[in-house]
């Protein structure tokens, strides 16, 4: 395996952990500032998915729920990260087509908020669509400042490349 390739990895273990984290931290924040058990999201997700919960007041907080729900959640970011960390990559390699990763990134974060948007209908009214995608924006945020914070020479020259005006010919005006 080459160092690139090791590299990319790392990068892409990392920005997966960091936006796992980072969603876990925020929902234990929401969790306690609304007198629950920190694992009560992670519970009440895991049970819905996995035991068919539909009524809150039944919940039973167990470990089995929240580590399955948790187990889910953390591989989906560490693909999402693993998509992320290739962008990054596949751009110092070919910088001319940072639009093209650009536009690769945001078509993934518009397939992930549907993905998320999909899952709140699956589990109902059991927590907050605006809760899952506040964390979730939350999550993708630091990831990509992770990724953006490791790739400062590429950024730097995204926001060369972005800013340069060129010069732009006008068809059919008169000035």
């Amino acid at each position: 395996m080459t160092n690139q390739r090791k590299r990319m990895l790392t990068d892409a273990l990392l920005a997966g952990v960091i936006g796992y984290g980072l969603v876990v931290l925020f929902f234990v924040v929401v969790n306690l500032a609304q007198g629950r058990s920190p694992f009560y999201t992670a519970a009440l997700l895991g049970s819905a998915v996995f035991g068919g919960l539909r009524d809150p007041a039944l919940l039973q907080i167990e470990p089995g729920m929240v580590l399955a729900f948790n187990g889910i959640h953390l591989v989906a970011f560490l693909l999402f990260g693993l998509f992320a960390a290739w962008l990054v990559y596949e751009t110092e390699l070919h910088p001319e087509f940072w639009y093209l990763g650009f536009v690769l990134f945001l078509s993934a974060a518009v397939l992930s908020y549907a993905v998320v948007l999909a899952f709140t209908v699956l589990v109902g009214a059991l927590v907050s669509p605006w809760l899952v995608v506040a964390s979730t924006a939350i999550g993708a945020l630091g990831m990509a400042g992770y990724l953006a914070g490791v790739h400062r020479p590429l950024l730097r020259f995204i926001a060369t490349e972005a800013g340069r005006e060129e010069a732009v010919p006008r068809v059919g005006r008169a000035d």
